[in-house]
């Protein structure tokens, strides 16, 4: 249950969309981001979720977003991880150049040897953090 609800806020932040859990009964509400939509694009369950939240503020925690630096330093971390040192290397390459996350990205889809290393190591460092917000907001699973 636990690994559920964290694998679940993870990937609906990898999503990108806003998350929020409830203090007590820990029921998650999910929605686009308001700031970059216009509110006629959501539809209607995002605007029941979304008013709920904004009803209930005080009741919600949101989960936030990993920043952009955080995801780098993810990147890193698994680059350093990689064996075949061709592919170590050309990832170094990639985070030391311009559009890190873009061609970081395309490589790692183009090698299926390290494809699923990464989305296991990211969904992993993705879930561990969102834990860590959990606790830090002292929400008890």
């Amino acid at each position: 249950m636990e690994q559920d609800l964290i694998k679940d806020l993870a990937d609906t932040l990898s999503m990108g969309l806003k998350c929020y859990i409830h203090k007590k009964t820990l029921r998650v509400i999910s929605f686009p981001d308001p700031d970059l939509m216009f509110e006629t694009d959501f539809n209607d369950d995002w605007k029941v979720e979304f008013s709920e939240v904004k009803k209930h503020k005080k009741e919600y925690i949101e989960i936030k977003k990993m920043t952009s630096y955080a995801s780098f330093q993810i990147m890193e971390n698994f680059t350093s991880t990689v064996e075949n040192r061709f592919i170590r290397l050309k990832l170094e390459d990639i985070l030391s150049k311009r559009k890190p996350f873009r061609n970081f990205n395309e490589l790692v889809h183009q090698l299926n040897e390290i494809r699923q290393q990464w989305f296991d190591f990211n969904s992993e460092a993705e879930m561990k953090y969102v834990k860590l917000q959990l606790e830090l907001n002292d929400i008890k699973i």
